[in-house]
């Protein structure tokens, strides 16, 4: 676990914007804060899209703070706020180094965010009444490292430990996909890429629409990439109760699969696996997803929920979904066989 670490020595003046945006903000090194600090930041966000009961705070107003001293919390506490005044720990990749300048949000209802200095610490001061059990921590590191939701853990006096975080690589394999943005009203093209044996199968006239943070990457930012997360760090990830037995993280993260019209229809997409488990021959094998707080009607947030069924092939050696079955998002994606 990492020492904890005291707030900032500054707090930014709050600022009220689309999730989204708040999250595009933390990516590009908090140069949307009128006054970055190394290490510390603060933005807080509504998001109209999203259910406004998982957060008593939504859509409060905090005023502008000019001192330098960490603040008391704004917003309405409600019936299930706490206090939230800040989040520290630290960020590692897979071979334990930390991981200076990486930008990170903590985000629920509302988004707040910072940046990890060149230990690898970071520590994001909110001064908000939030319920806890809706926010999570994620560390930025698209495209080359994929994105992932670390629940809050238990508030101690207003501030929270998160220890150690590990942020992946994914491997250089990656295959370039045409996204909404190549399209220029174009109709969409049948697609079939692979990256580190998984094979992504967009149907024709189905777009892939990535988020904005992959967008400001250029062509990195379109490739579809994979990574078999190893069993010595998947319960970093992954609890063990879902009972997953091969857990990938793909890219890009939170991609969806859609068709445009009035309005756009949600459409999805099909996955193919190596049978890496060794599971025999038409073995029926449960698709699980993590949930996105961009898109919570799909799967809860921050939380693995099955979203399709697949099974092994008679030749043993691949996971091919069933007719008809799909994922809306690229996400990490955990195998378990069907009970």
């Amino acid at each position: 676990m990492a020492e904890a670490r005291a707030p900032g020595p500054a707090y930014a003046e709050p600022m009220r914007l689309p999730l989204k945006v708040a999250l595009f903000c933390g990516a590009i090194a908090l140069a949307c804060s009128s006054e970055p600090t190394a290490g510390a930041g603060n933005a807080g966000a509504s998001d109209a899209g999203r259910d406004q009961t998982s957060d008593a705070t939504d859509g409060a107003t905090a005023d502008a703070l000019d001192t330098g001293t960490q603040p008391e919390c704004e917003g309405e506490q409600g019936t299930l706020g706490v206090c939230l005044k800040s989040v520290s720990g630290s960020v590692v990749d897979e071979t334990g180094q930390p991981l200076k300048d990486l930008a990170l949000s903590v985000c629920g209802a509302q988004c707040f965010y910072g940046k990890t200095d060149s230990t690898g610490g970071f520590s994001v001061e909110a001064g908000y009444f939030i319920n806890p059990t809706g926010y999570s921590v994620s560390p930025h590191g698209r495209p080359f490292r994929p994105t992932y939701y670390f629940p809050l853990l238990p508030l101690v006096d207003g501030h929270v430990e998160m220890g150690e975080l590990r942020v992946l690589e994914f491997p250089s394999d990656s295959a370039e996909l045409v996204v909404k943005n190549d399209l220029m009203g174009a109709a969409p093209p049948a697609q079939s890429v692979t990256a580190s044996g998984v094979t992504l199968t967009v149907p024709a006239g189905v777009r892939v629409d990535i988020d904005i943070e992959d967008v400001s990457a250029g062509a990195d930012g379109r490739r579809f990439r994979v990574l078999k997360v190893a069993d010595a760090v998947v319960g970093e990830f992954v609890p063990s109760e879902y009972g997953l037995s091969v857990v990938y993280a793909l890219g890009p993260f939170e991609a969806g699969f859609s068709v445009a019209g009035p309005p756009i229809e949600t459409r999805t997409a099909q996955l193919s696996f190596p049978n890496d488990a060794g599971w025999p021959a038409d073995t029926e094998v449960e698709i699980h997803a993590l949930g996105s707080y961009l898109y919570p009607d799909w799967v809860p947030p921050a939380t693995f929920a099955k979203v399709a069924v697949a099974r092994v092939t008679t030749t043993g050696d691949r996971i091919e979904m069933l007719p008809g079955e799909g994922v809306e998002r690229l996400t990490w994606i955990g195998l378990k066989a069907k009970p």
